[in-house]
Formats: structure tokens, C-alpha cells, sequence
């Protein structure tokens, strides 16, 4: 099986800095935490929000501390209500090791 890198390019922290370049760790497992429908007087949209664990490349966990993992990336979806993609947000704790930033 061959593993390729997860990029994400362009982020802006919450401290409104950029990052040209943030390589993911090659294993991800993604969890399901919240679902949500909006609605608003124009639009209806559909939200999944996710958390992101790393594993290494053998399987088994980075960490022991599972709530320390999913903290560190976040994703968020949004649909609207044809299922069409509409706009999606990463929440990540910067600071984690398990990173490879570009500036």
C-alpha cells in the first residue's frame, strides 16, 4: 500500500496567521462527531463535523491520549441541502509535532 501526504494549503490560524504549507500526517482515521441541519430564511445547508486521528504507519496509535489526538485536527464539512459542497474548516492545534509546516 502506498502512502501519500495530505496537504493543506493556505491556512489561516486563529491568531491570523499563514501557513503556506501543512503537511497531515500519511494515516488518518476519521471520526464522525456532530451532524447538523441550518436553516435560514434563504438556504438549508448540512454540517458534519469530524475529528482526525493519526495512526502511525504500522496501525497503531501516535498517542496514548485519544481526547489529545482528536483535539489537534478538526474538520468541518458543509453541504447544501443537493448535497453539493459548499465550503469546509480545519480547526489544528499548530504547535503539535505531528505537522510539517511551510511558511
Amino acid at each position: 500500500m502506498k502512502l501519500s501526504d495530505y496537504k493543506i494549503c493556505g491556512y489561516w490560524d486563529e491568531q491570523d496567521e499563514y501557513y503556506e504549507t501543512i503537511t497531515l500526517p500519511r494515516t488518518l482515521k476519521a471520526e464522525l462527531v456532530s451532524s447538523s441541519i441550518g436553516i435560514t430564511h434563504e438556504e438549508s445547508f448540512l454540517q458534519l463535523k469530524f475529528f482526525l486521528i493519526a495512526y502511525a504507519v504500522d496501525g497503531i496509535q501516535m498517542a496514548n491520549n485519544n481526547v489529545s489526538i482528536k483535539s489537534n485536527m478538526i474538520l468541518v464539512l458543509v453541504y447544501n441541502e443537493n448535497l453539493e459542497f459548499i465550503d469546509e474548516n480545519w480547526l489544528l492545534d499548530i504547535d503539535s509535532s505531528m505537522f510539517k509546516i511551510q511558511f
